[in-house]
């Protein structure tokens, strides 16, 4: 039971599946009924959590009472959040995304990926249309000039179905785009020599360890978000969310750069 409440503690929210998969000797079903009952938990439609106070607590006693305990459990989470996005459903991937940054929230190296409260400028992400490709263009030029409105028409025509557009889910305008590039071996010598940014992530990778057949490296080429340009924002924590789960679902990659 005290093992039950340490992992309720730590997960954004639990559910019988995740308490079956972490604690997989003990019996998930009348722990999991018994943690329903608990005065100081809610039900939401992922789960069960907390109340913000006794999460507060738990977490409190379990890092004084038990830091290795605490740290044991926060990997074995972190193993179940791994696993579940390799094999994930495309629909799920970002759901779990936010589960493992939940975990990590108070390390401080991860807090600017944080998951930031809904606002009135609240986004989703969806894949770019054709007929976005000329507003796409306009904002690279709008923020970062024209030659990186050119490198943006190179890799529309290119990768285009590598590009996300962000609509605010109030209006459905699109406010903001990313590119995560994908660059197989053996390197397109026009790809390279067009894209000088494109060329310094390669020449790095060919320094640490180079892409062999059936590898290749990522790179988060562009996200740009002309009213929010390079400032936290919704896009930013999607583009971050997005190369995180490609991370642990990709297969062959060798490198994984994000340009800032």
């Amino acid at each position: 039971h005290r093992r039950a409440l340490e992992l309720a503690a730590q997960a954004h929210s639990t559910s019988e599946e995740l308490l079956s998969a972490v604690l997989a000797d003990d019996d998930v079903h009348s722990l999991f009924a018994w943690l329903r009952d608990l005065p100081f938990m809610e039900s939401a439609a992922k789960g069960l959590y907390p109340h913000d106070a006794a999460r507060e607590t738990l977490v409190s006693d379990l890092r004084w009472r038990a830091p290795n305990a605490f740290t044991a459990m926060r990997h074995r989470l972190a193993e179940e959040y791994l696993r579940l996005l390799r094999e994930a459903p495309e629909e799920r991937v970002r759901a779990v995304t936010d589960e493992l940054f939940y975990l990590f929230q108070d390390v401080e190296t991860l807090a600017r990926l944080r998951i930031r409260p809904n606002t009135d400028n609240e986004v989703h992400e969806s894949p770019l249309l054709p007929q976005d490709h000329g507003l796409v263009v306009r904002m690279a030029e709008e923020t970062e000039g024209p030659e990186s409105a050119d490198l943006v028409r190179f890799w529309l025509a290119r990768q285009p179905e590598r590009f996300s557009a962000y609509r605010l889910i109030s209006t459905g305008r699109m406010v903001a785009f990313t590119a995560h590039l994908v660059l197989p071996f053996p390197a397109d010598e026009t790809e390279v020599e067009q894209d000088p940014v494109v060329a310094a992530a390669w020449r790095y990778g060919a320094k640490t360890s180079p892409v062999r057949d059936g590898e290749h490296i990522a790179i988060t080429r562009f996200s740009i978000y002309p009213e929010m340009y390079q400032v936290p924002s919704r896009v930013i924590d999607f583009a971050n969310s997005r190369v995180q789960a490609e991370a642990a679902r990709a297969r062959g990659r060798t490198h994984g750069f994000l340009v800032y």
